[in-house]
């Protein structure tokens, strides 16, 4: 699983009347970060209050009405129904905590205090379990998610990183899984790639036609192609799953050599998948 991100307050809260032009980027964004969980790119977390946003939608206000019903649609689909990349965070224990900085193309209306007081619970929990030099949560820029230019703290202090979709990988996954210390002396040869693929997400392969190369197919149409002249596998060819999979190098290379996932925990305590 690669990082998890927590959408902004222009994503999350739409409690209160936005303009057609806000509207239009959080539909963007919204499709945008949905998109991206499809690809297994990123997973969403949110807490228990923040999820309760979508429930306070408000309906009574000027503009197109279609696009607001598609925004609540997506919204729900983000934070009422549980998927295998929906991530909730326990803030049941966590008091006094500091407030989280707040980008600054976000207006002061709506729940944008509530969302900054849980922001904070989950940044504390970060700071003290996490590595503040290898980030594993991050804040989904909305206007970085609508192609627009990112945006920035209003004040600078500690924050989680705001992000857009190309900075994603930058991130580090949420995940501490358990491989062998010595995995990256390890090889993986082509037999073991071959029937062992499947252990990271490929769902077929297709044998060579008038060449060497098989073609491992993956979901949402993405390709890798398994060349059987070439063994062992270079790491450069097997650092083309990371993209394709989402799992980091050393599990890939786990999964190939022994047939199956490595175990893992999540690294920051609170966080449980949903």
């Amino acid at each position: 699983m690669p990082p998890l991100l927590l959408p902004s307050p222009t994503i999350l809260d739409q409690t209160f009347p936005r303009s057609r032009d806000e509207l239009d980027l959080v539909a963007i964004s919204l499709g945008e970060l949905l998109n991206l969980l499809d690809n297994d790119q990123c997973g969403i977390l949110l807490t228990n209050s923040l999820r309760e946003f979508t429930e306070f939608f408000d309906w009574d206000r000027t503009g197109p009405y279609p696009l607001i019903s598609e925004i609540h649609r997506f919204l729900s689909l983000l934070t009422l129904q549980p998927h295998e990349h929906s991530f909730v965070f326990d803030t049941s224990n966590l008091s006094n905590t500091s407030h989280h900085p707040i980008p600054g193309s976000c207006t002061s209306a709506g729940l944008i205090q509530e969302w900054s007081i849980e922001a904070g619970k989950i940044l504390h929990a970060h700071t003290t379990q996490g590595d503040p030099r290898a980030p594993c949560i991050g804040i989904a820029c909305a206007l970085a998610f609508a192609g627009r230019n990112k945006d920035c703290y209003t004040a600078p202090a500690a924050a989680l990183p705001l992000v857009g979709p190309d900075e994603i990988s930058k991130l580090h996954d949420i995940y501490d899984w358990k491989t062998p210390s010595d995995i990256h002396q390890k090889d993986v040869s082509f037999a073991e790639a071959k029937k062992n693929i499947f252990a990271i997400g490929a769902t077929a392969v297709t044998p060579p036609k008038g060449s060497s190369h098989y073609i491992v197919k993956f979901k949402n149409n993405r390709n890798w192609p398994l060349d059987r002249n070439t063994d062992p596998i270079p790491l450069r060819f097997l650092g083309q799953l990371k993209q394709i999979t989402g799992y980091p190098l050393d599990v890939i290379k786990t999964a190939l050599i022994d047939g199956e996932l490595p175990t893992k925990t999540i690294r920051i305590a609170g966080i449980t998948q949903q």
